[in-house]
């Protein structure tokens, strides 16, 4: 069973292994991931030696101001008040344009042709403050999900099942966006029966 050091180029050097299928990778082929922000390392949480999983966080840039606006833009998300007020007051111009026309059947001109109008074109506008409380409402989801994606793009990632060889980056480390922080290995996949002499 060996173990390949290759040159560091990176933050991380993880050596792949399948250990459900008892085969490990030797002549490893390379696989860079960087950085998706600029930022400052908050955190390393992966060591020489350690096991990562695919998809596990192994560190992190400084997220506080990424947190904060996320939990703005959530909280405005979450916030319909301008949707449910225009609602109520489209609902108002609605019945005084309704009253007035029902007010100039019963007799003719009780209500003037220009007030008429008038209220016709408040029970219009109530309909298109609906709809532009809406677009906004949509808009500030759109936003919190924006946030949520750059939140989560401050947690840098091991994309394959391995073990660190090497780690290059220390907590109060400036990364630049696309710096490669993490490098995986992998060529041709031999079965470690064939090379385990206790197995011969």
């Amino acid at each position: 069973f060996f173990f390949f050091f290759f040159k560091q180029k990176t933050a991380y050097e993880i050596y792949q292994c399948d250990w459900s299928s008892d085969v490990c990778s030797s002549d490893l082929d390379e696989v860079e991931v960087p950085s998706k922000l600029v930022g400052v390392l908050m955190s390393v949480e992966v060591r020489e030696g350690d096991e990562v999983l695919a998809g596990q966080e192994v560190a992190r840039l400084d997220d506080k101001r990424a947190l904060i606006a996320l939990d703005m833009s959530t909280k405005r998300a979450e916030n319909n008040v301008n949707v449910r007020y225009a609602e109520a007051a489209a609902e108002v111009a609605e019945k005084e344009f309704e009253q007035g026309e029902q007010a100039n059947r019963r007799v003719a001109n009780t209500i003037p042709p220009i007030e008429l109008e008038r209220l016709k074109l408040s029970y219009k506008r109530g309909a298109l403050q609906i709809e532009q409380a809406d677009r906004e409402f949509i808009l500030e989801s759109l936003q919190r999900d924006l946030d949520q994606v750059t939140f989560d793009d401050h947690g840098i990632k091991s994309p394959i099942d391995g073990v660190v060889v090497a780690v290059n980056k220390e907590p109060g480390e400036a990364v630049t966006a696309g710096e490669h922080v993490l490098t995986d290995r992998k060529s041709t996949r031999l079965n470690s029966s064939h090379t385990d002499i206790s197995r011969m």
